[in-house]
């Protein structure tokens, strides 16, 4: 099974849509399809479900041979605490996906460590689909993010602010 989940932001991330079209057509052996979509159309060949309870989304990933996110971080550490290594889409702004690009500037970051793989050209998921197994083979087991430092981190910041200090 392949899933692909794009959050539930306001904003369609309608580019991504011919490529998944083009997955279940040409790689139907590969399904079934899911596709939790928030508001971006659903892909011909699709499952879709516009939103999922947060458990029955963490099951569909755990069942997942493959998955498909835009750049969340929550997403993507979800994926990543479930076993899997999950191919990342991340929204743009210069689509009109989201306001800004953090989640390129993540998603980028992310594959520099070599923890997720990193689509920049919609076109080419089929391809990163296709190649799933061996692009995985080659990268470290994923785990799950300790939070910990950047939270020791934040705390630290916050106490300098509210000291006055810099």
């Amino acid at each position: 099974m392949i899933l692909v989940t794009l959050g539930t932001h306001p904003q369609p991330m309608s580019r991504i849509t011919p490529a998944l079209e083009r997955i279940a057509r040409e790689l139907p052996q590969l399904g079934p399809f899911h596709a939790q979509l928030g508001t971006t159309r659903s892909p011909s060949g699709w499952v879709p479900h516009a939103m999922m309870p947060s458990t029955e989304l963490a099951e569909m990933i755990a069942a997942a041979d493959v998955v498909i996110t835009h750049g969340g971080p929550a997403t993507i550490a979800q994926v990543r605490s479930a076993g899997r290594v999950p191919i990342v889409i991340p929204r743009r702004s210069a689509a009109g996906e989201h306001v800004d690009d953090h989640q390129v500037h993540y998603a980028s970051r992310l594959a520099a460590a070599k923890e997720i793989l990193l689509v920049e050209d919609e076109w080419s998921l089929p391809d990163v689909v296709i190649g799933y197994p061996s692009l995985v083979e080659a990268l470290p087991a994923p785990a799950a993010h300790d939070p910990a430092s950047a939270i020791g981190a934040l705390g630290s910041i916050a106490a300098r602010l509210l000291s006055g200090a810099r």
